[in-house]
């Protein structure tokens, strides 16, 4: 029966025999280290049993269960054990309950296929984790050290499932006993950002970071070639001792090539990553090869996360002449500070400009705005921008200053009274043009960049159009932080004034037609008609009982005034004040139809500590709060700060967490488990909240979750948690998802809430 499925379908029914084994053995084993490694332990003892090689004793469970695995794989042993143990792998060890990771596929598929290509035969792989880098046929001879016991074992049992010889990577320290066995090349991912100096055993080591650490020993090593994964921001930093490495590779000509990497393709990091590749054999004048590969990732099957397009990667590695890769000597890196930030070098190659068209930088066609800084006047109020006011929809930038909300002017906020051309100095540049006038000024916070049109042959919104289709290098570590004169720089070309109307125009329509297409047009209709039906039939609702109210009051009253005689006033005023508080209700209400929601002040919060808080116990669920202590170190600082009414964050919180309990978690014999997990991305801190409890209704996507009135087909409540939850988050300028997941049988559900990160006065 089993010899006719797939492989992979082979190995499903492998996997689960397996979880049948744990589940009968869990009350042994205290955490997950001790599960994985017994699901291993066992399938190791079922390879060795199909080879006549099995010298272990084996319990009589053990037995059973290894010839029940032994039936489901048949003869095809050597290819359905390692599918089997990848399951695991990304089921357990990559799933945030468990607070461990490892490298995705696809990186280390682009990695090997490089690697290969060079017939190099030989790798030392320092930082080695589960030796995702040693399971290749062409490595003849592989060497790894990983310091964590328990991840070692991982990584042995994983390449002997594979075939390999798991003798090739030992429990070992990389940084005190860097041993590169005379392998043909380097290879490795080190643990982002990890900072030695902090770590008990490293005092008398020099390099801050591990980044830097396996920069030295390569430059120092007699090994000829490195392929190191790092952090993007190893690239661009302008601190001394990474600078000054750059500059020592690049003038002692041993950089070959720097891939950027798409964001968002690590599941437990935010960190931008790239590709690094060096090389001691090359020519003198050989250039470097910058190859901007952010963009080259699909979606996994459920369409909700990255994964690297290896294939797209590795075509525009090998053709090299396209508009997503340019050589550049050594020579004019040394003219840009030896950075290795690919966009840096990619911006400046040169475009086919249209004939007719004028090519001009914005620094050629901007003027700063005149300079009326704002007095810090605590009471003062303004209609202020800020980042997550600007344009945030294609063919939609012109914003009127009556359409910025009215708050406290931040300390160094400007004044801007004429029209102005915005932009974001973090994340993406939201190119907004703004009419301000002395009757209507508007006020720019500090993130904010405005400057005036200073070319009459520019129309505004084909010029805001146009620069928000451009790629700007950033500044700092992970996160887009816009510099000044990087956008001065840029360069644009445009055509004579009415063609710059007309294109714009043209393209505007194209888009508005294109998006009812994918939408389709009575979809369109019928989800506005569906929104207002649910908002009247609410409004309805909360305005029922005041109204009956109202109305049997005033039936009493008329009854009473008929025989009214003269020492009832009293009574009279009891009626009248019912009928007050009725209409105070009404009133209230009918105020709400123009003004949907009413929000607290904002304030600098730390969320770090309110979402710990939330930590407890309880008799059928846990709550635990998990930090992604390498993204918020090296984006934040290790600081996780928010500008929101701390009423509003915590209404949010508990909205979300009170759903979980009361719908999720309703069989009172099981113990549920609720994580909250925060972490940063593309200037946003995310928090997620996972839990095990009964899955989302069927039918309940994001959008149907964010509506008032919208609840699940057995629920009791008011079906506004959700609608809560959308209109706090978007009213601060975040967004929100929800997920359902499913993890070797067991679905999750996740609410994943973004909220922009808050630096303060800078």
């Amino acid at each position: 029966m089993f010899m006719s499925m797939s492989n992979s379908s082979q190995a499903d029914v492998v996997y689960y025999i397996v979880i049948d084994y744990i589940i009968k053995l869990r009350s042994h084993y205290s955490n997950i280290d001790e599960r994985f490694l017994s699901a291993m332990s066992l399938l190791c003892k079922v390879k060795r049993s199909f080879t006549q090689f099995d010298h272990e004793e084996v319990t009589e469970e053990e037995s059973t269960y290894i010839e029940k695995i032994k039936e489901a794989c048949g003869n095809n042993y050597k290819e359905i054990l390692p599918i089997c143990t990848e399951k695991f792998i990304e089921n357990y060890i990559s799933d945030t309950y468990w607070g461990l990771s490892i490298q995705s596929s696809e990186v280390t598929e682009l990695v090997l296929k490089l690697i290969e290509e060079k017939k190099y035969q030989s790798i030392y792989n320092p930082f080695a984790g589960l030796a995702s880098y040693g399971i290749a046929d062409f490595i003849h001879d592989y060497h790894g050290e990983e310091l964590d016991t328990s991840v070692c074992k991982m990584a042995q049992m994983r390449l002997e499932l594979n075939g390999y010889d798991y003798s090739g990577i030992i429990c070992g320290d990389s940084v005190s006993a860097w041993n590169t066995h005379g392998a043909d090349c380097i290879v490795s991912t080190p643990p982002f950002g990890m900072s030695l100096r902090s770590l008990p055993n490293y005092h008398h080591i020099n390099s801050k970071t591990t980044e830097q650490y396996v920069l030295e020993r390569f430059i120092e090593s007699r090994t000829k070639h490195a392929y190191y994964i790092m952090p993007s921001s190893v690239c661009s930093h302008q601190n001394s001792i990474v600078s000054m490495l750059r500059q020592q590779i690049v003038d002692g000509n041993m950089i070959d090539m720097v891939v950027q990497l798409p964001s968002g393709i690590y599941s437990r990091s935010a960190v931008s990553t790239s590709l690094i590749v060096l090389n001691k054999e090359r020519n003198g004048d050989d250039p470097v090869l910058f190859v901007d590969a952010s963009d080259s990732y699909k979606y996994n099957a459920n369409n909700k996360e990255k994964i690297l397009d290896v294939e797209q990667v590795l075509n525009l590695i090998h053709s090299r002449k396209n508009d997503k890769c340019i050589e550049i000597g050594a020579g004019d890196i040394a003219k840009k500070r030896y950075t290795w930030n690919v966009l840096t070098y990619l911006l400046e190659k040169e475009e086919d400009v249209p004939q007719g068209y004028l090519v001009k930088t914005l620094r050629e066609v901007l003027t700063p705005i005149s300079h009326k800084q704002v007095p810090p006047l605590k009471e003062e109020r303004g209609r202020v921008v800020n980042i997550s006011s600007l344009a945030s929809e294609d063919f939609h930038y012109f914003i009127s200053p009556s359409s910025f909300e009215e708050s406290e002017i931040p300390e160094r906020a400007v004044m801007v009274e004429e029209p102005v051309l915005l932009f974001s100095s973090i994340g993406k540049l939201k190119p907004t043009y703004c009419v301000a006038s002395p009757e209507e000024p508007v006020y720019l916070h500090p993130h904010v960049y405005g400057y005036k049109l200073a070319f009459n042959g520019l129309d505004p919104e084909y010029l805001c159009w146009e620069l928000s289709k451009k790629k700007l290098p950033f500044a700092g570590s992970s996160i887009l932080r816009f510099r000044r004169e990087d956008i001065l720089d840029t360069r644009i070309s445009f055509p004579p004034l009415n063609e710059q109307t007309n294109i714009f125009r043209e393209a505007s329509e194209v888009s508005k037609l294109a998006k009812a297409k994918e939408l389709g047009l009575q979809e369109i209709i019928n989800k506005l008609k569906s929104e207002y039906m649910i908002e009247v039939r609410n409004r309805k609702h909360d305005m029922k009982t005041p109204m009956t109210q109202l109305r049997n009051t005033l039936t009493l009253m008329e009854a009473f005034v008929n025989r009214l005689p003269d020492d009832s006033a009293a009574q009279l005023q009891m009626y009248i004040g019912r009928q007050k508080h009725a209409l105070d209700t009404l009133s209230e209400i009918v105020r709400h139809l123009a003004d949907e929601d009413v929000f607290s002040e904002p304030e600098a919060l730390d969320i770090k500590s309110i979402l710990a808080s939330f930590s407890e116990t309880n008799n059928n669920y846990s709550i635990a709060f998990i930090l992604d202590d390498i993204a918020l170190n090296e984006v934040t600082k290790g600081k996780a700060t928010i500008f929101i009414g701390k009423s509003d964050f915590l209404r949010l919180v508990n909205n979300i967490i009170s759903n979980a309990i009361t719908h999720g978690f309703v069989d009172k014999s099981l113990h549920y488990k609720l994580q909250i997990t925060l972490s940063v991305e593309d200037g946003f801190y995310i928090i997620d909240f996972t839990n095990n409890g009964r899955p989302l209704p069927d039918g309940m996507d994001k959008a149907r979750y964010g509506m008032r009135g919208v609840k699940g087909k057995d629920s009791d409540g008011q079906g506004t948690g959700g609608y809560v939850v959308k209109s706090i988050v978007e009213h601060y300028g975040g967004n929100y998802n929800i997920f359902t997941k499913d993890r070797g049988g067991q679905k999750y559900t996740s609410v994943v809430v973004k909220l922009p990160i808050y630096r303060g006065d800078e």
